[in-house]
């Protein structure tokens, strides 16, 4: 570990960097400022979910409602009392919202992508779909 330590110490020595850092080299541009990506809860509980786009990992609801998506895998929805007690007084709106698990009584969305769907009304119409365009 010794041995490590001091290689570090010399390379970190003999490439002489300035402390100062680029502020004080000519021609040295300003670095550019990037900002902080919002963090993504990884589990959102809602009464109620408005949204023009909607990703989510796996979706307890009562009702679902979008304009236009995709559902990978459908499964069992959860009893009322169970999803009831999952839930947050609330609305949420957003233009875009990107969470893990969603639990939510309602939501409501123009374009959802979901890896797993559990709930007990699904109408999700499709853009370009023959017949009436839902899948229930």
């Amino acid at each position: 570990m010794m041995r490590v330590v001091g290689l570090v110490m010399l390379l970190v020595a003999s490439c002489g960097f300035d402390t100062n850092g680029l502020e004080g080299q000519e021609g040295a541009a300003e670095p550019a400022a990037t900002a902080e990506p919002a963090a993504v809860p990884a589990v959102m509980r809602a009464e109620k979910v408005e949204v023009n786009r909607l990703i989510v990992g796996v979706l307890y609801a009562h009702a679902v409602q979008a304009k236009n998506g995709q559902v990978d895998a459908a499964g069992p929805p959860l009893a009322p009392a169970d999803l009831d007690a999952q839930l947050s007084a609330g609305t949420v709106e957003a233009p875009e919202l990107a969470v893990d698990v969603l639990y939510a009584r309602e939501v409501k969305a123009k374009n959802i992508t979901v890896r797993e769907l559990h709930a007990v009304e699904v109408d999700i119409e499709h853009e370009g779909a023959e017949g009436d365009g839902s899948q229930h």
